[in-house]
């Protein structure tokens, strides 16, 4: 793939120089993170206070408990687990409320193998901060498809790693900020995969796929 990581033997890595297809990879990432990232600033917030007697009749406190519980809904709740809609002029609308969401649509429509699926695919579910990277290189952000498309069974392997995407127990999850997490493969269940590293992005109420290495 032009863009992701180039599978290549141990045999072939040794020695090979740094600016090859690896080192491309890894400053796509580099690019796509410094785009995303330059307004970034830290902010910290309480999401937790629970002093230990509260419960108890007569106890006061400084600061009033917090309890992330309360009134809290589900992001990733979908009404009626529908995460497509069909419309009546046949547009369809991919809702993706986590990355597991994303992953499911991304391999359904790499399968359907049509032109108005890969525009669905780049319209709904392909990072906005991808499709700039792209456009940076002077690149149409369809390219991005088609990297995927060309690498379909590495797709589908590193995707099978983790069935249960965020919460796969083999699954760790970064956050270098700008609403991004990369799922990265660990274990054993990382061996033999070209792609162990997928970056989601989650913007608006929507998570799309950004990258992956």
């Amino acid at each position: 793939m032009s863009r992701l990581r180039v599978h290549a033997t141990a045999r072939q890595r040794r020695g090979r120089p740094r600016h090859g297809p690896r080192g491309v990879a890894r400053a796509g990432v580099a690019a796509l993170l410094a785009l995303s990232l330059s307004a970034c600033t830290a902010e910290e917030t309480v999401t937790k206070y629970r002093p230990f007697f509260t419960g108890i009749q007569g106890a006061e406190f400084s600061t009033d408990p917090i309890n992330p519980s309360k009134g809290y809904t589900d992001p990733t709740a979908v009404a009626d687990n529908r995460i497509v809609i069909e419309h009546d002029d046949g547009r369809r609308t991919f809702i993706a409320r986590s990355p597991r969401h994303v992953m499911v649509h991304v391999e359904a429509l790499l399968d359907e193998d049509e032109p108005r699926s890969d525009q669905a695919l780049l319209d709904q579910l392909i990072s906005e901060k991808t499709k700039e990277f792209y456009r940076s290189e002077g690149k149409d952000p369809i390219a991005f498809i088609a990297d995927l498309r060309s690498r379909r069974k590495d797709v589908a392997k590193a995707f099978g790693r983790m069935p249960m995407g965020e919460h796969t127990p083999t699954v760790l999850i970064d956050q270098p900020g700008d609403n991004i997490w990369v799922l990265r493969i660990t274990g054993a269940a990382g061996k033999g995969l070209v792609f162990t590293k997928v970056w989601f992005r989650l913007e608006g109420t929507q998570w799309k796929l950004m990258w992956m290495v």
